[in-house]
């Protein structure tokens, strides 16, 4: 399948090159992925891509790159400003006529801030190693020179049982659909609850919730996820910082 894209130079936001490239030739995500395509003689960093995912620039049919020549930078200045990010990221799908999106998270937020059943301890463990490693041995100034990419947890909520409607009463706030900004879809079976300035997000399968994240961290919202976290046997895992919060009856402790 062939995608129509469209590459811009962030210099002068002139237009560089507007074809048609094979689908299978563009990354399965853009965001932590430092991707770079060489067009004539030059060679350029992929600094800004809408859509921001393979998936959904091929159910639109086309996209735009925002590129910046490699030889106007310094490449030891190039830096990741997360230490790790998901490996994935979940389907979007064009938004349904009538369905409103007005929530959307940066897509290197997905899972920094999550809920994982303690069955997974041993996955978990394995990745905050990988994630410390990075802090402690990767770090340069604001950023980091590596990103760790966490692929042991597909399923995070596998061995629990939460529902919309649970987390709906416990939230005291309506469910409804989000999406990434920078794609103009939504995220297939994905909702939110959102507060002021910040949100709990997921994915909602076969009427069970598989993935619950957090995008803000404010207390309050961590306080009205407690009683399922301690209920479901649910872990608060933070990859940004390297730690994890168990669930117990004062709330979520170390």
């Amino acid at each position: 399948m062939d995608v129509r894209i469209e590459l811009i130079d962030e210099a002068d936001g002139k237009v560089i090159a507007d074809s048609e490239v094979p689908l299978e030739s563009l990354p399965e995500r853009f965001a932590g992925n430092e991707a770079t395509l060489t067009f004539g003689d030059a060679e350029y960093l992929v600094v800004r891509a809408e859509p921001a995912t393979r998936d959904t620039i091929a159910s639109l049919g086309s996209g735009r790159l925002t590129l910046r020549r490699l030889d106007a930078v310094q490449p030891k200045a190039i830096l990741f400003s997360l230490p790790s990010i998901e490996n994935a990221l979940p389907r979007t799908v064009p938004i349904a006529p009538g369905v409103e999106v007005t929530v959307r998270i940066p897509d290197d937020a997905w899972r920094q801030v999550e809920l994982v059943h303690v069955s997974a301890m041993e996955a978990i463990d394995a990745e905050l190693a990988d994630v410390r490693r990075v802090i402690a041995e990767r770090q340069l100034g604001p950023g980091f020179v590596e990103c760790h990419l966490r692929h042991r947890l597909p399923d995070p909520l596998a061995g629990a049982r939460v529902t919309l409607t649970a987390l709906a009463a416990a939230l005291g706030v309506e469910a409804r659909p989000f999406g990434f900004r920078g794609d103009a879809g939504m995220v297939e079976g994905g909702f939110s609850f959102p507060y002021s300035d910040a949100v709990v997000y997921g994915i909602e399968r076969d009427g069970l919730v598989t993935a619950l994240g957090v995008h803000g961290f404010l207390e309050d919202i961590v306080g009205g996820l407690h009683a399922i976290a301690l209920e479901q046997r649910l872990v608060l895992v933070d990859w940004r910082k390297a730690e994890k919060l168990r669930a117990v009856d004062e709330g979520f402790a170390v």
